[in-house]
């Protein structure tokens, strides 16, 4: 009877532990399943973020941020049907997918002021003063007006992952 209980107690407490670690969301899974659109991103450091960080260098190519820093998400996207780049008048959406924040709506436009400027879809989220240290497991997802569908998930490689570190 007494190894009964004990059974009985652990198991339950085995399952009380687990539970919670299966019920939490899945990460994107890599590499992505097949896609109709190929989407290429980075991140860089953001002028200013709505509380009120300034990094040392605007614009340059980083992928650890502090808390409350500005991320400025950057993407290409090609749609592999048409082989055509996509423009604002293309999609019907193109966003961050980050979870527990909104949505980062992306928009298509020139960087910069020269006759070559390259056009880039770019959006800009700010990391609230209390988001979770570590790695920020987003997607970039993509719909065209023609129904194709392309989503980007980040590489599994710990030096490459936009990574929530604390405010300096």
């Amino acid at each position: 009877m007494k190894r009964l209980l004990v059974t009985a107690i652990v198991l339950a407490g085995t399952a009380a532990l687990v539970a919670p670690v299966m019920a939490q969301a899945p990460e994107p899974s890599w590499p992505p399943g097949a896609t109709q659109v190929f989407i290429w991103s980075d991140t860089v450091t953001a002028p200013t973020s709505s509380y009120g960080y300034v990094p040392a260098v605007v614009g340059k190519q980083e992928n650890f941020f502090p808390r409350t820093a500005g991320v400025l998400f950057r993407a290409y996207a090609v749609d592999l049907k048409t082989q055509k780049v996509l423009t604002a008048k293309d999609v019907t959406f193109f966003y961050v997918k980050i979870p527990g924040q909104p949505n980062v709506k992306m928009t298509f436009g020139k960087q910069g002021s020269g006759a070559k400027a390259p056009a880039l879809w770019t959006g800009t989220w700010s990391i609230p003063p209390d988001y979770a240290l570590g790695v920020v497991p987003f997607r970039i997802l993509v719909k065209t007006k023609a129904k194709r569908y392309g989503g980007f998930a980040q590489a599994p490689v710990a030096a490459a992952q936009l990574t929530v570190i604390p405010k300096p």
